[in-house]
Order: C-alpha cells, then structure tokens, then sequence
C-alpha cells in the first residue's frame, strides 16, 4: 500500500467521523429544540389555564355577591349583572377553544377535563341566570326554585370544583416532572 492511498483512507475516516459528529451534535439539537418549543408550549397552555381559572373564581365571586345581595336590586340592573357574568363565563369558553393545548399527554387529557368544567360551569350560570331572571319576575315560581336549586349544584360540583381539582392536578404533575401522572395528581390535589 503506498503512501497516498494511505492517506486518503485517512482523510474518509476523518470525514466520516466529522460527519457522524456533526449528524450527532443535529439531532441533539434538533431533540433539544422540540423539548424546549413543547416545554414552552405547556408553559403557556397552563397559564391560560391559571388566567381562565381565576375569571372564573372571580366570577364566582361576583355571582355569589349578587345572589347574597339579591334584594337590593331592581330587576333591569339584576339583568345587566347576569349578562355581564353570563358573558364574562361565555369569553372564557371562547378563550379556552382558541387556546392551543398540547393533544399529546398529560395536558391533552388535562385539556379535556378543564373544557368539561368550563362547559358545566357555563351551563350552571346559565341555569342561574334564567331562574334569577324567573324569581325576580315572579318570587312564587316554583320551577324557578328548582332551575336555581339544579344550577348551583351544577356550578358548585361539576364546575368550579373539578376546574380548580384539575388545575391543582396539573400543577402538581408538571412540578413533579411528569413524575406524577395526571389523574394520579389530581386524586392528590383532592385529597
């Protein structure tokens, strides 16, 4: 073997070690590019989340006021005061469907769970909203105690209870480092 054929089966090794480096050190960057782009990815769909959530407690609030103090208000500032809440839980909603939560995961699941607490807790005001409006029209109906009665209990147990369960969940799982499933940290936020 002479001497140049030596060297150029030297030079290939080189290259072909530089280029395994090079392919290494690209797929390195490329995993740790989609780490960091689904991390931020999660960290922004579970700050929607939080600011989704404390509209709601604060509409919660200003329900619960408005239901304590009842008797202070006429009926057409009753009915601005439900719209405002009613369209206050409607902009949530919207802001929930227009998020863009991972589909994969954890938080895919965690995704549906806080839409079906939205969605009930919705359907609760709603309820609320149409017997306030029957009782401030006529105190004796009685189908208007039982719309109230069926809407607090939706938005007390369906709603704002397993949002802030699922929140707690998730907080819990994304703090553990995915350590902790889901369901399993939602069963501990609840405990």
């Amino acid at each position: 073997m002479t001497y140049s054929a030596f060297g150029r089966r030297k030079r290939r090794r080189t290259i072909v070690a530089v280029g395994v480096v090079i392919v290494a050190v690209l797929a390195l960057v490329i995993a740790v590019g989609r780490a960091t782009s689904n991390r931020q990815l999660a960290r922004e769909y579970l700050d929607t989340a939080v600011e989704l959530l404390e509209i709601e407690i604060d509409a919660s609030d200003r329900l619960a006021t408005l239901i304590a103090d009842l008797e202070q208000f006429e009926r057409p500032r009753l009915v601005e005061l439900l719209d405002e809440v009613d369209e206050e839980v409607r902009q949530v909603v919207r802001d929930l469907e227009s998020a863009e939560p991972p589909t994969q995961g954890d938080l895919g699941t965690a995704h549906g769970f806080l839409t079906v607490a939205v969605l009930s807790w919705r359907d609760g005001v709603v309820a609320i909203r149409e017997a306030l409006l029957a009782l401030s029209e006529d105190p004796l109906t009685p189908d208007a105690v039982e719309v109230l009665t069926s809407g607090a209990i939706v938005l007390s147990y369906l709603g704002w209870t397993s949002a802030q369960l699922t929140a707690l969940g998730l907080v819990i799982h994304v703090l553990s480092g995915a350590a902790v499933d889901l369901n399993t940290a939602i069963v501990i936020g609840a405990a």
